[in-house]
């Protein structure tokens, strides 16, 4: 059963993903005497919060997310051994980096592992800095270059049409 939480307008928050997959399942439905539809998406502009599946369990992998920046606004021009090879050269040895993003976008972004923490810190002070056509933007990671994120929301946008 779908339940709704205490938030007005005509946003939904779900308590977890189950109900929230449920909810999706209610496009085109017909509520009440009002003749128009409900019109349900995913949310847009919904931040998603950290999943504590994917922070640093142990002293290995924190010690991975210490050395891990994440780096954003990458033209997506850029392959991935180019951008390895500016981290490289600019700021100590890339032990792992993940490059991704939507082709169709004009940015991509990228979790950059380094062979130490000074290399991190290093990396951090290149923001600003110009890669191919566009200035980056990196901030400290709270997890390793390895780990893929999850997509899934839990909110959902209900509009009647």
């Amino acid at each position: 059963m779908v339940t709704k939480s205490e938030k007005p307008t005509n946003r939904f928050w779900y308590n977890n993903i189950d109900c929230a997959s449920e909810a999706l399942r209610l496009d085109g439905t017909t509520i009440g005497t009002n003749p128009g539809r409900v019109r349900v998406r995913t949310s847009l502009s919904y931040i998603i919060p950290v999943n504590p599946f994917f922070l640093p369990r142990n002293e290995v992998e924190k010690g991975k997310a210490i050395r891990t920046v994440y780096c954003r606004n990458i033209d997506r021009e850029m392959t991935e051994e180019e951008v390895r090879d500016f981290f490289d050269q600019s700021c100590g040895e890339v032990s792992q980096m993940r490059l991704f993003g939507d082709l169709n976008s004009y940015t991509r972004n990228a979790f950059i592992e380094f062979a130490n923490e000074d290399y991190a810190k290093a990396a951090l002070g290149l923001s600003g800095a110009k890669l191919g056509s566009l200035i980056l933007s990196l901030k400290n990671s709270d997890k390793a270059a390895s780990k893929k994120t999850d997509r899934l929301t839990s909110a959902v946008h209900c509009f009647v049409i």
